[in-house]
């Protein structure tokens, strides 16, 4: 679950650049991810994935 704190934390601009990639219901590889997002380095956007899946608001399948 999802807490105020933890949603406050995804106001943060990368963060919600993801999201509105993925709002659409895509499924999507960072590589796919990065070529939507040109503007955001490959490391940034590969650690806001992994915290946005620690909070739960998105899945990774491996």
């Amino acid at each position: 679950m999802i807490n105020m704190k933890n949603w406050k934390k995804l106001l943060h601009p990368v963060r919600m650049e993801i999201i509105q990639a993925l709002v659409s219901g895509k499924q999507l590889t960072p590589s796919q991810l990065s070529e939507c997002l040109p503007n955001i380095p490959h490391a940034t956007l590969y650690r806001h994935i992994n915290y946005l899946h620690d909070l739960g608001m998105i899945t990774v399948q491996g």
